[in-house]
């Protein structure tokens, strides 16, 4: 059993594992001004005195089974929030208030549906930003603010040191065309209803696009930025009429110096995956499938370039 208040003025760091024998008494945090750190993982309940963590740096509330995280709203020093995996429906409307956050994790928040109109654009200094297997529902762009019931991705443009961005799209169109995307250093940019096996492939680098493309190939300038520093695509095409030469026609006139893992699927009328004019000097892995029309990887007879220098392509892996 824990005492009614923790009595350590000093303690920087707490972590709990949890134990449904145990619960936290409600004031055990009141006295513990000092603390950095506070691990919960997978709590069911957040004690009051939580309000009372005024020098609190990091919060972890990972697996966490509490829906109201309004109290969090008040820990206005926080700078890592991490409720990876918790059952949350709604992101609070306080949590903007949290403007010297640097991190924040929402990865694998299956239930959460609402994100409130500019709370993540008042999260000033964010770097980092995990929504993978999370939240989906951003609000089309043009929507009357007074209207507005989600977020749209159009916020993240107010973020100007965001580095890090993991999240799901479900439309390409709705992608901004704005500053946001060239800050990025690392991404895993998910546009469509690709298949959970796909997302959970071991095989990752640090900046990953996977698109399911429906409609022509016509796309913005931060698409093709994202493309250009990519070193993992995915492309499902299907549904894609016309489309016959594919790195070709997605960015044309760019190349994808960055790229080592290319996946290309359901292309019907897909004949060639590139040209020689496109140097793909870091290319090592390739997954075709699903292309029944394919004549070559390359549409020209002459040698596709990879590399300045010989490169055995073809040294990891290759499915067909």
């Amino acid at each position: 059993e824990l005492p009614k208040e923790m009595e350590y003025s000093g303690l920087s760091f707490f972590h709990m594992a949890r134990d449904d024998l145990v619960a936290i008494p409600p004031d055990f945090f009141r006295r513990i001004e000092s603390l950095r750190v506070l691990d919960l993982p997978s709590y069911s309940y957040l004690p009051d005195s939580i309000n009372h963590l005024i020098d609190l740096r990091t919060l972890c509330l990972r697996g966490c089974l509490v829906e109201d995280i309004t109290i969090i709203g008040e820990l206005k020093n926080l700078e890592i929030l991490d409720l990876a995996l918790s059952r949350i429906k709604e992101l609070p409307k306080e949590i903007a208030q949290l403007t010297r956050l640097r991190l924040l994790d929402l990865s694998e928040c299956r239930q959460l549906k609402i994100i409130p109109p500019n709370v993540l654009s008042s999260l000033s200094k964010l770097e980092e930003l995990y929504m993978e297997g999370s939240f989906a529902e951003w609000e089309n762009e043009g929507v009357v603010e007074n209207e507005r019931r989600n977020a749209s991705l159009d916020e993240l443009n107010n973020l100007s040191r965001l580095t890090t961005l993991y999240v799901r799209i479900s439309d390409i169109q709705m992608i901004p065309k704005h500053r946001f995307i060239e800050t990025l250093n690392r991404y895993k940019i998910i546009v469509g209803d690709i298949p959970i096996s796909i997302l959970l492939r071991r095989h990752e680098c640090s900046r990953t696009l996977k698109l399911q493309l429906y409609t022509n190939i016509c796309l913005d300038n931060g698409v093709k930025m994202l493309l250009g520093k990519a070193e993992d695509l995915y492309l499902d095409l299907k549904g894609l009429e016309g489309i016959k030469n594919v790195l070709a026609e997605l960015n044309k006139g760019n190349g994808f110096p960055h790229l080592q893992s290319l996946h290309v699927l359901n292309g019907k009328q897909v004949q060639y995956i590139t040209m020689n004019k496109i140097e793909l000097s870091e290319l090592r892995f390739i997954k075709l499938a699903c292309l029944p029309q394919l004549i070559s990887f390359c549409c020209q007879e002459e040698r596709c370039s990879t590399s300045f220098e010989p490169l055995p392509l073809f040294i990891n892996q290759v499915f067909v």
